[in-house]
């Protein structure tokens, strides 16, 4: 599993990777504070609204590899047996768009040495590929 930015989860399983998103629950509950009853003279109390978030699925990638995050940046990489994918997440401009977290393929790789996994620095300067 990562996370990016705090609000985004992928997440790697036998044969697919999965992207989701943490939301706030629509249908949480209002409620009123069980002690307190309202008198006719009495200032209303606030409505509460308590907090429940859960995470959302909202994209998948059809790809069997590992996925390794290149460390305060926006870029991943998933590394497969005969390619490596670069995708890259767009950089916010609104927070209530849904299609911004969608992650773009940027590159495509042929895995010469057939490594199985492979980590970057964030300048994009040096890489290390191992094989198990």
């Amino acid at each position: 599993m990562i996370m990016y930015n705090f609000e985004l989860l992928i997440v790697k399983s036998s044969d697919v990777i999965d992207f989701y998103r943490i939301e706030e629950d629509p249908h949480a509950d209002l409620h009123l504070p069980r002690n307190l009853i309202p008198l006719p003279n009495m200032p209303q109390q606030p409505v509460k609204k308590s907090h429940n978030f859960t995470w959302v699925k909202y994209h998948t990638l059809q790809h069997k590899g590992f996925v390794n995050m290149t460390p305060d940046t926006n870029q991943f990489h998933i590394v497969c047996d005969d390619l490596i994918y670069f995708y890259e997440f767009p950089i916010k401009t609104c927070s209530h768009d849904d299609d911004l977290k969608i992650p773009e393929l940027k590159n495509t790789m042929y895995n010469f040495m057939r490594c199985n996994n492979m980590m970057i620095d964030k300048k994009e300067r040096f890489c290390l590929t191992y094989k198990t």
